[in-house]
């Protein structure tokens, strides 16, 4: 069974093409939705430009950009024409952004917004607008089996301090979300809320892939604070959140700011339960 990450995707996307993939909770304005159809048409569409621009099988293109939609189109547009992704963490400094392209030497840079640009730096602009001529034309490249190959090619000074160039290949990506789905029952009807960065092999595997294989759809909150993953987890009845300890601080830290603005009695509840013995304070 081939490991190839768009051979193993694109089905998925196109027989939940109806569903919704990504949610974007929008501040002061009703959410947006885009549906898996438009996620697989967009990649085909932004493949085909992708070509046009001269990009073929084993070049680099380096992505930056926040969150979204955006983002699986352009990660499944890169792999259907088996060019390598590599994601670039728009929380990085300019300096560290400039480092790592002067070290990856992308044939190509896409961004999600016009405003997302580097001085001397030129940027394609990544969109979800579907043109069927190139979608169709696209659909009728032939397609090589690339499971063996690189498809992800991650700079990150990981637990050394030492910035350095992971490669993975689409072998590596496909086993570790296929098998994810074989331990733990994901569908149509569970929503991830979305907030580690994609740039990150763990979020991008985890909180991208595995949903989207799996049918489920990806909720963006409009910021990251604890008010909002609380506000975005009810309203749009998140079932998953993947995270790390420093998030949990985070979201621990604006807890009890929350809390320790609220009113008297609820200050003395919080007190009086931590004072109580560890198995009282589970009743």
């Amino acid at each position: 069974m081939s490991q190839d990450l768009w051979k193993v995707m694109a089905p998925r996307l196109e027989s939940n093409k109806s569903n919704v993939a990504w949610t974007r909770r929008v501040k002061n304005a009703p959410s947006t939705n885009y549906s898996y159809g438009q996620i697989h048409d967009g990649a085909l569409n932004l493949a085909a430009k992708l070509r046009l621009l001269g990009v073929a099988q084993g070049d680099t293109v380096a992505l930056v950009g926040p969150n979204g939609p955006e983002w699986g189109v352009a990660s499944f547009a890169v792999w259907k024409i088996g060019a390598v992704l590599s994601p670039v963490h728009i929380g990085n400094s300019e300096a560290d952004i400039r480092t790592q392209l002067e070290v990856v030497q992308p044939k190509l840079i896409l961004a999600h917004q016009p405003g997302s640009k580097l001085d001397g730096v030129e940027f394609q602009i990544v969109d979800i607008e579907i043109s069927s001529e190139l979608a169709g034309q696209e659909l009728g490249e032939p397609l090589n089996d690339l499971s063996s190959e690189e498809c992800l090619r991650i700079y990150t000074s990981g637990s050394t301090g030492t910035p350095k160039i992971v490669r993975l290949s689409h072998s590596n990506i496909s086993s570790n979300f296929t098998a994810c789905s074989k331990i733990v029952t994901i569908n149509e009807k569970d929503k991830f809320l979305s907030l580690l960065p994609l740039s990150h092999t763990f979020e991008l595997v985890g909180g991208m892939l595995l949903p989207l294989y799996c049918g489920a759809s990806i909720v963006l909150p409009k910021v990251l604070t604890a008010q909002e993953v609380f506000d975005a987890m009810k309203e749009e009845q998140v079932s998953v959140v993947l995270a790390v300890p420093r998030l949990y601080r985070i979201i621990k830290n604006g807890m009890e700011k929350m809390f320790s603005e609220g009113s008297f009695l609820l200050r003395g509840f919080i007190s009086l339960r931590g004072a109580l013995p560890l198995g009282l304070r589970r009743v």
